[in-house]
């Protein structure tokens, strides 16, 4: 900051007023310089900036949505959001858009709040693989008699299984439970764990 510059630059923490006083270089005179002339002084107002929290990291299953929640404090009352990028939302400028992404995306997030922008803050969608199932083998057995049904998963036991219908398995979430048919079919169903 030069003080004795024609043109000068202020940086000030606080709101700040500024005065400017001209002194002739041969007379000596000089321009009224207080702070209750309005030609002479110039009022820096500092606006606070705000802060933004983008929400938790979540993941989804492949065709689904999340739900992005986001915060701005220190400064308002109102704010304007920015999400980037805007790949898989229904609209970049919601402070709660819904993000259906394709692959996992990083998302960025400005608030905006009488001109002042936040630093960014990021939330990470994740998109989960679809867990495969494989039943097993055709396995024949007599009436009365049980069988291990040997089901398998590509995520192994960090799958959460169902099979269906429960009637006359051991275990309907077992992934190789014990089966006395009564009816001649089962059907394995599966979802990843969550928190993998």
């Amino acid at each position: 900051m030069c003080d004795t510059c024609p043109t000068t630059y202020a940086n000030p923490n606080v709101t700040t007023i500024y005065t400017l006083r001209a002194t002739h270089k041969l007379s000596g005179c000089s321009s009224d310089s207080s702070t209750l002339n309005s030609v002479s002084a110039m009022v820096v107002t500092v606006k606070p900036r705000p802060i933004v929290y983008a929400g938790m990291d979540t993941v989804i299953c492949p065709i689904d949505s999340a739900q992005l929640w986001a915060t701005a404090t220190g400064a308002g009352p109102q704010y304007s959001y920015e999400w980037s990028p805007s790949f898989g939302l229904n609209d970049s400028t919601l402070q709660f858009p819904k993000a259906s992404p394709t692959h996992s995306v990083q998302y960025y997030l400005v608030a905006t709040s009488e001109g002042c922008e936040s630093l960014a803050d990021s939330v990470l969608v994740s998109i989960s693989p679809v867990p495969t199932v494989e039943a097993g083998n055709v396995k024949n057995v007599c009436l009365g008699d049980s069988v291990q049904l040997d089901g398998q998963s590509q995520l192994g036991f960090n799958a959460q299984v169902i099979w269906s219908p429960a009637q006359g398995l051991s275990d309907t979430t077992a992934l190789q439970p014990m089966a006395s048919p009564i009816t001649s079919r089962w059907v394995l169903f599966t979802s990843p764990t969550r928190g993998m």
